[in-house]
């Protein structure tokens, strides 16, 4: 066989052992029935939702902007997180740190995609809202009956980033940066208002409309 057919046929070996490698995380369990999405009285409850299974070799691993773990984000999956009311910042550990800011109401359900993308040398990482205001509210449901839903071990989570708290923080630096960077369009899809969040039971209410601009004052007459 000549030596280039050789190389190929490696290079294509290689290529289906690794397409059948599929990421895990010791911090997250798959949940054998699934458990409603219901944030805790007075919190909200963030769902961090990974529709796609691209890049599926890879898990993301999401903080805050306290270097809190808040779960790892596997292909085709999703996993809730309870937060306290206010303002959050989220971090992907990736190759670009993608970043969402985020201002939570008490007892209301919000919605993140995890996306991935091709970067130089590993997966790239994009945080989007999932909102009312967003063509992507109305793929949520599909998403959700599509993907595997996951408990998150947030101690042993949280032990991991412990031992790497320096390069933590230095991804919660480059995520708040990349929120500096990104452009107004950009930082619109990865903003969540309080309202945007869902209610139990109920669909999120819509964004509120702009206020019509104030009538011209009439002119005064000339005595």
């Amino acid at each position: 066989m000549p030596r280039i057919s050789c190389l190929l046929l490696l290079l294509l070996l290689a290529g289906l052992l690794l397409s059948g490698c599929t990421a895990t995380s010791a911090s997250m369990v798959k949940n054998t029935s699934r458990q409603a999405l219901v944030p805790p009285r007075g919190q909200a409850l963030v769902v961090f939702i990974r529709p796609s299974s691209s890049d599926s070799s890879k898990q993301f691993t999401l903080l805050d902007h306290n270097a809190r773990y808040l779960g790892d984000s596997l292909p085709r999956s999703h996993h809730a997180v309870p937060l306290l009311p206010g303002q959050h910042t989220f971090i992907c550990w990736s190759e670009n740190s993608g970043a969402l800011r985020a201002t939570l109401a008490a007892d209301r359900v919000y919605y993140v995609e995890v996306g991935s993308q091709l970067g130089s040398f590993s997966p790239r990482c994009n945080l989007l809202a999932v909102t009312p205001r967003s063509p992507r509210w109305s793929q949520l449901p599909g998403w959700l009956g599509a993907t595997d839903q996951h408990a998150v071990n947030l101690g042993l989570g949280q032990s991991f980033v412990n031992s790497r708290i320096t390069a933590a923080k230095e991804q919660v630096r480059r995520g708040r940066e990349a929120l500096a960077r990104y452009t107004p369009a950009e930082l619109a899809e990865r903003t969540i208002l309080p309202q945007d969040g869902a209610v139990v039971g109920q669909p999120a209410a819509p964004a509120p409309a702009a206020p019509a601009p104030a009538a011209p004052a009439p002119a005064s007459q000339p005595q």
